[in-house]
């Protein structure tokens, strides 16, 4: 059983939080060794749509593709996505096919990776390995759709 990040402020009541504790069995979607922080049936329902698509962004990578910057750690509550390096410190890379650039960005600032990467991560830190899990019907797409 698991339950969602709770966060507990100092005016407030241990007893109130343990008391409005709301747990789901997600010990089925366990990947990479992380137990999804989930609370809810709703929340379950999502992921359990997510994990039908069997590619993810891994599949669409290249060594020698286009890049996707990210922002690797700070941020509090949002993370960067560009095709635009930042130069700062604390940027990462991948790379992926060219044809996939504008998709793998889009997929990545979109709400549904924030909350994947919520449920998947420390809160802190944005790592390689969510973004490579990350489910993308890649093959969904024709060519033209995928150039604009």
């Amino acid at each position: 059983m698991t339950t969602h990040i709770n966060k507990r402020y100092s005016d407030e009541s241990l007893w109130l939080l343990l008391d409005d504790l709301k747990f789901v069995n997600a010990l089925h979607h366990i990947r990479n060794g992380r137990i999804p922080k989930i609370g809810n049936e709703i929340e379950l329902g999502i992921l359990c749509k997510l994990e039908r698509c069997v590619t993810t962004i891994k599949d669409v990578y290249k060594r020698e593709g286009l890049p996707i910057y990210y922002r690797k750690a700070g941020g509090r509550y949002y993370k960067i996505i560009t095709k635009i390096p930042t130069h700062s410190s604390a940027e990462g890379e991948l790379k992926v096919r060219e044809k996939y650039q504008s998709l793998v960005g889009a997929a990545l600032s979109s709400n549904l990776f924030y909350w994947f990467w919520l449920i998947h991560s420390d809160w802190h830190n944005l790592r390689s390995s969510e973004l490579e899990m990350f489910p993308i019907h890649s093959n969904h797409f024709q060519m033209k759709n995928l150039i604009k």
